[in-house]
């Protein structure tokens, strides 16, 4: 069988016809290739086909004037409701008539609760109050020889600036100002007296679930009460107590 090149070298007429159909047959497929969906280019392995197919099905959507999906962002506000022993360090004098006594250390069961709201990631702003309640109950006899219940009650309500890493998780600490006021009374009778109350506190949260945790708390407070107003059934009380602390457990909702 005869050679495709001529004596002098060039391409017979045939030869080049064959190799125009073959180039016209190549440029043909590439361009079919590439329009048909899921196709594999030609020089492109099938896996990284398939991986470039699979990345453009699981991309989101575009959305006109927005970069990057943006995550959901949790809730601002932060529930904290609180049970625990607060403390004062001194002893309370009670004067009736000319009867003078030692009334002991006051020590109170305090419930409270503390809403507050996130102005930033890290930080809140909120109000925490509440009132302190004797653990047992007290009682003397009057002159008269009937029993007269005693009751004393601490009532406390302050601005709250709560810092926290990690809402809801691990630790933090409080700082908070306003007023406290103790009332004690003797059958109907009562007094009060008010201090202004400075007060700071750490604690550690657990996560319980995504919307609540619970945490241990340990609090301390500055509130001179000093000596209070007299009544004739109740008496007087000078409360030599300036410094008051405190436990407890607190349980936080994040809604």
């Amino acid at each position: 069988m005869g050679s495709g090149v001529s004596r002098s070298g060039m391409l017979r007429p045939r030869t080049l016809v064959w190799v125009s159909t073959v180039r016209l047959l190549l440029v043909a497929g590439g361009v079919a290739n590439a329009a048909a969906p899921g196709a594999v280019p030609i020089g492109a392995s099938p896996a990284s086909s398939s991986d470039d197919a699979a990345e453009r099905a699981t991309a989101e959507p575009e959305v006109p004037g927005r970069y990057s999906a943006r995550p959901k962002e949790r809730s601002r506000f932060h529930l904290g409701v609180g049970a625990g022993l607060t403390l004062g360090l001194g002893d309370v004098w009670v004067s009736r008539g000319d009867v003078i006594e030692n009334s002991g250390t006051p020590m109170f069961l305090d419930l409270s609760v503390a809403p507050s709201y996130r102005l930033a990631p890290d930080f809140a702003l909120g109000i925490r109050a509440g009132v302190g309640l004797e653990p047992g109950s007290r009682g003397e006899l009057s002159s008269s020889g009937e029993s007269v219940e005693l009751e004393r009650r601490l009532w406390h309500a302050s601005a709250l600036g709560r810092y926290q890493p990690e809402p809801g998780r691990g630790w933090y600490a409080t700082l908070s100002v306003g007023a406290a006021a103790l009332v004690d009374s003797r059958g109907d009778s009562s007094v009060s007296q008010w201090a202004p109350l400075i007060g700071a506190a750490a604690g550690y949260d657990l996560r319980l679930a995504p919307p609540v945790a619970l945490g241990l708390e340990l609090r301390a407070a500055y509130a001179e009460f000093g000596e209070g107003p007299s009544d004739a059934l109740a008496g007087s009380y000078d409360y030599q107590v300036s410094t008051w602390l405190g436990a407890g457990v607190v349980g936080s909702l994040l809604p």
